[in-house]
């Protein structure tokens, strides 16, 4: 009897407490833990993955699967962290909606923050511009997350990819399997090759090579495309030593080149052609696949057997 006499004079205590103007101390270390917990949580960190994935035929064999949060979820599961203490100490659920919403905004403005820290940057607790609490993301089984560790993920608002959304968390939940979160609506989403040097080389399926300014030619600057008369790509066709359909004859692809940039006038006449220019003239952009989120979630009527990558469209930058 003193032990329920207690516990509700203690439920009391806090209902009281409850009901009093909210005191929020920034720089209280509870009220600092208890947010960075929630906002992980909110990231769906520490969530099974059956709760997001229920079946494994939903996410075939190279596939992506786009999704937009449903917020009264993400409700639930934050009142299903409180309940636990709501229980304890015989709070109502009505009595304790305020200080959840309290935290629940604190958390949202923290999301950005953990996948800072993540990547080891420093970060501060400043809400998201712009975001209105709806979030999407992507399920994506592919030997890409594996042969692309380093991926570069960006979601765009827009088909025209121009309105940048901010990517809160991307992880690698197991071998070929990973799970992307914006904080906003996407409609397009790109993955890029890790930009992590030069990258030299050709296109090997139509041996074709564009050309590029070394000197500045009217309003071109050096690097800028060669184009023609239909404002098309000047192209050389790459040679590859006799007999090979993958080693490149290199002494004769430099003559090729210098001889294609002096044809359109993309090199000064006589200047010397050197080394760093035809370097110059190998770099390669990374490669980057392009997904139109509208066409991939339409695309999901398809028979599981039959489905592939939706809406991809492979390209260099």
């Amino acid at each position: 009897m003193t032990r329920l006499t207690a516990a509700a004079d203690y439920g009391a205590r806090m209902r009281e407490a409850l009901a009093q103007p909210p005191v929020v101390f920034d720089d209280d270390p509870a009220t600092i833990a208890i947010t960075d917990w929630l906002s992980r949580l909110m990231l769906f960190e520490g969530v099974p993955l059956g709760y997001l994935v229920p079946d494994p035929g939903m996410l075939p064999l190279e596939s992506i699967r786009f999704f937009a949060v449903d917020d009264n979820w993400v409700t639930a599961l934050v009142d299903g962290a409180f309940s636990i203490g709501q229980a304890a100490v015989g709070i109502s659920a009505g009595d304790a909606a305020a200080p959840q919403a309290r935290f629940k905004a604190r958390a949202v403005g923290r999301m950005s923050r953990q996948r800072a820290l993540k990547l080891g940057m420093t970060a501060g607790s400043e809400p998201i511009e712009g975001f209105e609490g709806v979030m999407s993301g992507f399920v994506l089984r592919s030997a890409l997350v594996d042969v692309w560790p380093g991926v570069e993920v960006n979601g765009f608002a827009d088909a025209a990819g121009t309105e940048h959304v901010p990517l809160v968390r991307f992880d690698i939940l197991a071998s070929g399997l990973a799970l992307g979160l914006f904080a906003g609506l996407v409609q397009r989403v790109t993955f890029a090759e890790p930009a992590e040097t030069l990258h030299f080389g050709i296109d090997l399926q139509s041996s074709q090579k564009s050309l590029r300014y070394i000197d500045t030619e009217g309003d071109n600057k050096p690097g800028d495309p060669v184009l023609d008369s239909d404002q098309q790509p000047v192209t050389i066709t790459v040679p590859f030593r006799s007999g090979s359909s993958t080693v490149v004859d290199i002494a004769t692809l430099a003559q090729t080149i210098q001889t294609g940039l002096a044809a359109n006038s993309a090199i000064s006449d006589g200047s010397p052609y050197t080394a760093a220019q035809f370097a110059m003239e190998l770099v390669e952009g990374v490669q980057e696949v392009v997904f139109d989120a509208a066409a991939a979630a339409s695309a999901v009527v398809s028979p599981p057997a039959k489905e592939g990558p939706a809406a991809k469209e492979g390209r260099s930058r």
